[in-house]
Order: structure tokens, then C-alpha cells, then sequence
């Protein structure tokens, strides 16, 4: 329904972290990355909103992060550990 709704918005969806890894414990959070168009900056936080009431259903709690598409490219360009983590664990969604 996310990437429906925002799909001229939504670049990218990744989950990751331990649910990615395929070491999530029962209590573990659904960790999720949202990259949106830079023309879209403004709607991230929507985006984000969104995201937690669909994820409000499932029992486990989300944990989402979105960056603008520049923001993203900025983190790869200063070899941010974060988005290293997300490249190496990451399933993508969209």
C-alpha cells in the first residue's frame, strides 16, 4: 500500500537490520529505509506517518528511517557505517 500510494515519491524501500539478517529475536523491530525523490522532500515525514500506521496492524515494532535521494548519496559519499550496513544486510522491498 506504501509503494502504491507514494510510488512517484517512494525511490527506494529497503528492510534491514536483524529481520534482514535473519536474526530477529520475537521482540524484534521491523527496520525499515524509505529514500524519496528530492522533489519529494517535503513528504517524508507523511511517508513516514503512513508507514507507521500500516506497520500499526503487524506486531512488531517498526522502526522507519527515510532520506531525500541526496541524502543518500551524500551518506554513500562519506562512507557512512549506517548505509554500508543497509548495502550489505539489506532486502529490498521496491
Amino acid at each position: 500500500m506504501l509503494a502504491t500510494r507514494f510510488a512517484d515519491v517512494v525511490v527506494n524501500m529497503v528492510l534491514y537490520g536483524s529481520k534482514a539478517r535473519g536474526d530477529a529475536r520475537e521482540d524484534s523491530d521491523i527496520d525499515v529505509l524509505l529514500v524519496v525523490s528530492d522533489a519529494a522532500a517535503h513528504l517524508k515525514r507523511p511517508v513516514r506517518q503512513l508507514a507507521h500506521e500500516l506497520a500499526a496492524t503487524s506486531y512488531a515494532l517498526p522502526s522507519i528511517v527515510a532520506y531525500t535521494e541526496a541524502e543518500w548519496t551524500r551518506l554513500g559519499r562519506l562512507g557512512s557505517p549506517f548505509r554500508a550496513a543497509v548495502e550489505r544486510d539489506g532486502v529490498p522491498v521496491l
